[in-house]
């Protein structure tokens, strides 16, 4: 299998894989559908896990499906000795500072707001104490016929210090990979499948 030795491979690899199925799903469902929340795990440079969240659970309140996310990197880091995490998810980004939450200024047509894929990568590196941690956006608008139009992606890793500080979900992935790493698994059995499960993620072995 190939090794993808920098974040920045890891990330576009991960980010490629998901427009790809974003595309795929806009041609097949229309406009408007949007992917589920999707993390990769990762061991020694290698893709090892590819986890998304039942559709049913995205329908959830915000708080219960970040705890079922929270459930899925522990077993990621304590269980399977993973040493980095990438997270894929729906979301708003905009060039300038907006006084409405994003979502509201897009509903109200802010021609600066644009839906985007949210990209959180964070990874332990060896001999490190804490871990590094990138955020990016890609911008996209639906265009006629089921299509997709990706935008530039953009960087807000200069910032991520405050983000962490500020926001669930880079905040969660930064607090548990500094935990203590547990001994690599690399053939899930089938009590390790049931406990991925059991989060109400589906559950793909690269």
């Amino acid at each position: 299998m190939d090794l993808y030795e920098d974040s920045f491979s890891k990330i576009a690899l991960t980010l490629t894989a998901t427009q790809v199925a974003k595309n795929q799903i806009v041609k097949e469902e229309g406009i408007g559908e949007e992917l589920a929340f999707n993390f990769f795990a990762w061991r020694d440079a290698v893709p090892k896990i590819c986890a998304q969240l039942d559709t049913q659970y995205m329908k959830d309140p915000p708080g219960e499906r970040f705890l079922r996310c929270v459930d899925l990197v522990k077993i990621f880091r304590l269980k399977l000795g993973m040493d980095a995490v990438t997270f894929i998810a729906e979301g708003y980004v905009s060039n300038e500072q907006n006084e409405k939450p994003l979502p509201e200024a897009f509903v109200d047509n802010d021609p600066d707001v644009n839906e985007c894929l949210t990209i959180m990568h964070c990874e332990m590196r060896p001999g490190s104490e804490v871990p590094d941690i990138y955020l990016f956006a890609i911008p996209y608008e639906y265009m006629v016929g089921r299509e997709v139009s990706w935008g530039n992606l953009k960087s807000f890793s200069q910032n991520a210090a405050e983000v962490v500080t500020t926001y669930s979900y880079p905040k969660m992935l930064y607090t548990i990979l500094k935990y203590p790493c547990g001994e690599p698994v690399d053939n899930l059995d089938e009590e390790m499948v049931e406990l991925l499960l059991s989060t109400g993620f589906h559950i793909q072995e690269f």
